[in-house]
């Protein structure tokens, strides 16, 4: 049995198959199987995942289930002391494997680990190096933002199976969920330097509001339910279930996040994607009472009024409504 399983689960990414399996095929470590999963690809993601296998790998497929139920599946049908996630298409540097083993094995306490990330923009756009600090109070903090990003961690099995694992509900964000809850029971740590780069994706979540405005609901929901269970209450959707999403209070965070996205897209003169967060905007707020909403609004109405006064002045027709 090896002791570090890599997954990497792949959907409609042929093109990336290659540079992608070929960086865990260079790891300098070698007690590690790579399970590669296709989940249920249109194109030539399978046949270029079985080229691009050797020895090492275990090349699964069938219908999609979508990332985290594959996740769920591929974690349960392993069985090694330690998990490696690695994003379809990203790169992990020849020594990451190693140096993530090293920081597990070397503290007990220490549940996951992550790294230092080279993010890469589209196209031209060149890359940011995202070299985040874990505090020493990371299981308070982690209400207020995300340190990791998903494909650069390794958790230890044992600390997995003790918060229940990635939950699958979590459609989108079931990364910050989890890392929530490894973070109650065990440390969090990074390997402070750059292992592992990461790729925009033409149809990554990133690249579609609506899909935007998922990955926000479901990470602010996370935090939702990790700050209702530092403050002594039992988990929303354990006691709930998946309503909880519906009947949490309105989040102030994640106003302020679409709006400052219609803004940011009004002012590169990008009047459609300002248009279309604006209309994502006040679909949210039309979820809950105007009342609950009054302080952010009264805050934000001014952004908003200017916004829609600058669009209308050009030409284009806002559809988000009255803020």
């Amino acid at each position: 049995m090896a002791k570090v399983t890599v997954i990497s689960i792949f959907y409609n990414r042929e093109e990336s198959v290659e540079r992608s399996v070929s960086s865990l095929l260079l790891q300098d470590y070698q007690d590690l199987k790579i399970i590669l999963v296709d989940d249920g690809s249109s194109d030539g993601t399978l046949d270029a995942l079985r080229s691009a296998a050797d020895e090492r790998c275990e090349v699964r497929t069938g219908a999609n289930l979508g990332f985290t139920n594959q996740l769920c599946r591929t974690i349960a049908t392993s069985s090694s002391e330690y998990v490696a996630i690695h994003g379809a298409g990203d790169v992990s540097k020849s020594m990451r494997i190693t140096k993530q083993v090293d920081a597990l094995d070397a503290d007990g306490n220490l549940g996951m680990v992550g790294c230092y990330v080279r993010d890469w923009g589209p196209g031209e756009m060149g890359y940011v190096d995202l070299k985040s600090v874990v505090p020493a109070n990371a299981t308070q903090k982690l209400v207020d933002r995300n340190f990791f990003t998903h494909g650069e961690v390794m958790f230890r099995r044992s600390a997995y199976e003790e918060v229940g694992g990635y939950r699958p509900f979590f459609r989108f964000a079931q990364d910050r969920d989890l890392w929530c809850r490894l973070s109650r029971v065990s440390n969090l740590g990074n390997c402070k330097e750059v292992l592992y780069e990461r790729f925009a994706q033409a149809n990554s979540v990133s690249s579609s509001p609506r899909k935007s405005l998922g990955q926000w609901m479901f990470s602010d929901f996370a935090a939702y339910c990790h700050a209702t269970c530092l403050s002594g209450f039992e988990d929303p959707l354990d006691r709930i279930g998946p309503a909880a999403l519906l009947l949490r209070p309105p989040s102030a965070a994640l106003i302020r996040r679409l709006s400052d996205r219609a803004a940011g897209l009004a002012k590169s003169g990008d009047r459609a994607g300002a248009e279309e967060y604006l209309r994502l905007l006040q679909g949210y707020a039309g979820r809950y009472s105007l009342t609950g909403m009054s302080t952010e609004f009264r805050v934000r109405f001014p952004v908003f009024g200017k916004l829609k006064s600058k669009l209308s002045r050009s030409g284009q027709q806002v559809a988000a409504g009255n803020c």
